[in-house]
């Protein structure tokens, strides 16, 4: 059962940092749309294609931001929790 439990915390941080990669990559994107058609429809519907294609972007990467912060923060949790067992498995071996 104990192999059940246990965490890959290198692969974990590989993960975080992979995921803030991504997430600032896409956070670098930029988007032009240019209609020129004076008085078209068109003109009005390219921009408002754009803004939506920058939000859309900007909602992946915010996403793909809180997986690598939680990446990141399970992978501290699991640490700290290693850390405290051995020292307390330590202290019942001590005896005190």
């Amino acid at each position: 059962m104990a192999d059940m439990l246990q965490a890959d915390l290198d692969t974990l941080h590989r993960l975080g940092d992979t995921l803030a990669d991504h997430a600032d990559a896409i956070g670098k994107i930029k988007i032009s749309v240019s209609v020129v058609m004076p008085d078209s429809p068109l003109q009005n519907v390219g921009a408002r294609i754009g803004d939506a294609v920058i939000g859309a972007f900007g909602l992946i990467g915010r996403n793909i931001r809180e997986m690598a912060d939680a990446s990141k923060a399970a992978a501290k949790t699991y640490e700290e929790n290693d850390r405290v067992y051995a020292d307390q498995l330590a202290r019942y071996t001590r005896g005190g």
